[in-house]
């Protein structure tokens, strides 16, 4: 289940601003994201997770992107991923930015999907430019 934050905007006024998922196990790290991404506007979402397992409402809106920050990408992330790609399909899976420590952890968020990858530490800048990409060109499916 996907809990939103709700913001005090009149929904009839305001512009539909751009819906990103938050997902990692590092909850200070989320907290930070959260916190960038709100004040620029971005709704922000996070799956419930329970014991390492996540689970996405079937009933939410589809993110227009999705940011990953695990501490262990190979257990954790790849859990994530699977369970995105099963919520959103293939082609419609939205894009995906993984936040990582290591070479290592580079080479894993590849082999898993993510479309783009941010060395830590990193800046603000960095993510809000690559959102800036990714939501400007959703128009089109991603391809399997």
């Amino acid at each position: 289940m996907i809990r939103a934050r709700k913001t005090q905007r009149d929904s009839k006024t305001a512009p539909k601003q751009p819906l990103i998922l938050i997902a990692g196990d590092d909850a200070g790290g989320l907290a930070m994201l959260r916190e960038v991404l709100s004040h620029r506007d971005y709704r922000v979402v996070e799956p419930l997770a329970r014991e390492g397992a996540y689970r996405l409402d079937a009933e939410a809106d589809r993110p227009d992107a999705l940011i990953c920050d695990f501490v262990d990408p190979q257990a954790q992330g790849k859990a994530f991923l699977e369970v995105a790609r099963i919520r959103y399909g293939k082609t419609t899976m939205p894009p995906v930015l993984f936040l990582v420590d290591q070479v290592e952890d580079e080479e894993l968020a590849k082999l898993y999907g993510a479309d783009d990858l941010i060395p830590k530490p990193f800046t603000d800048t960095a993510v809000i430019d690559w959102l800036g990409r990714v939501t400007k060109a959703k128009a089109a499916p991603r391809q399997p």
